[in-house]
């Protein structure tokens, strides 16, 4: 019989085996993909418009996801498309497709009365069907825009809220037009629909700006509606030009906050208090959000952590259910069942992943 202490040694060599290379491995070269670039001929605009798109590997599945509409795509497209997929992976953020829409003359289409209305009807009636038709996306769609692309973000919610359910408003130039923006701000609050989430970022910039938004922010703070989940952040230690990377991961970290579950509910209830925290999100977001491979998994070793393996085997063992065909998933199960002393079925779990990762 193996100890368990030994047992846990070899299973950890095991795991480990796969990613030990030698010097007579053959090196295979691959270019790494993260989207691809495309047009769409616009009537409204009369054009031909590029987009960047990035999938995460769940539309191979074709499982739903979100998508957020990423304005100035061709500066933005690359570190969002990465935070994205990031995101994903660790189960912060549900499945989501990134939509990068380059702006050429960001004065025409960034600017309310340069162009701003129809570019927004680009957006609602030509570009987002066009996704829609070709990609099976859920009824969540997220907004993010820097600089005079954080006006249109802002601009679009005051303004026409049904066409997006989040928006990104990072460093916005609300100093535009003698900051416009505040004249009837108070109004256009009290006439938000229910189930809009919003984040407004800046960092460490001219005052022209700062002041602007300060003052918008303060007619937030006095008179945004309680259905309007939206928060503002300082991010110190960025300046304009660099606050768009922090600003899109911490905004939809904080957009999909519910999907965290709370320590003291996992720790409480383990599986049982996952799956409370997952009910209750269509109510909140208004669609179905699959518990996401990621977040199972660090649920699980947290339980470890807490002393809990037999729990965390349950979150596990769940992880599989949902993710049958994940290496991942099994290799997590057959970790907690050596905790748990369970050795024979730890081997069992480990078997199943060298076979799912041997698959062609």
């Amino acid at each position: 019989m193996i100890r368990r202490k030994s047992f846990a040694a070899l299973l950890f060599a095991l795991l480990c085996a796969p990613l030990v290379a030698t010097a007579d491995d053959a090196v295979v070269s691959k270019p790494i993909e993260i989207g691809i670039e495309t047009t769409i001929w616009s009537e409204t605009l009369g054009e031909n418009r590029p987009v960047r798109i990035y999938t995460p590997p769940s539309q191979e599945r074709r499982a739903p996801a979100a998508v957020l509409y990423l304005l100035d795509g061709a500066q933005n497209f690359v570190h969002t498309a990465a935070a994205v997929d990031f995101l994903i992976g660790t189960g912060r953020i549900p499945e989501m497709i990134v939509v990068g829409i380059p702006n050429l003359d960001r004065g025409k289409d960034l600017t309310p009365n340069g162009g701003g209305d129809r570019f927004l009807t680009f957006l609602t009636t030509e570009l987002a069907p066009w996704v829609e038709r070709r990609y099976r996306t859920a009824p969540f769609r997220i907004i993010a825009g820097h600089s005079r692309g954080g006006l249109f973000t802002l601009h679009t919610l005051l303004n026409h809220p049904e066409a997006f359910n989040g928006y990104i408003a990072m460093s916005p130039a609300l100093w535009w037009n003698n900051q416009a923006i505040l004249g009837d701000l108070e109004a256009k609050l009290k006439r938000l629909p229910p189930r809009r989430f919003l984040s407004i970022t800046d960092g460490d910039e001219a005052e022209q700006l700062t002041n602007a938004v300060a003052k918008t922010v303060a007619v937030f703070e006095r008179a945004a509606p309680k259905n309007l989940e939206w928060r503002y952040v300082r991010l110190k230690n960025e300046e304009h030009m660099s606050t768009p990377h922090r600003s899109i991961y911490d905004g939809l970290e904080y957009m999909f906050s519910g999907m965290q579950v709370p320590r003291d509910l996992l720790r409480a209830q383990g599986l049982k208090g996952i799956e409370q925290q997952y009910a209750a999100l269509p109510a909140r977001y208004g669609f179905d959000i699959p518990l996401p491979l990621g977040m199972v998994d660090w649920c699980g070793y947290y339980l470890m952590q807490q002393g809990k393996p037999e729990m965390a085997v349950e979150v596990f063992q769940r992880n599989v259910e949902l993710n049958p065909l994940s290496v991942r998933a099994y290799g997590s199960l057959a970790t907690a069942l050596t905790g748990a002393g369970r050795q024979k079925e730890a081997l069992e779990a480990l078997n199943k992943a060298y076979q799912l990762a041997e698959a062609p």
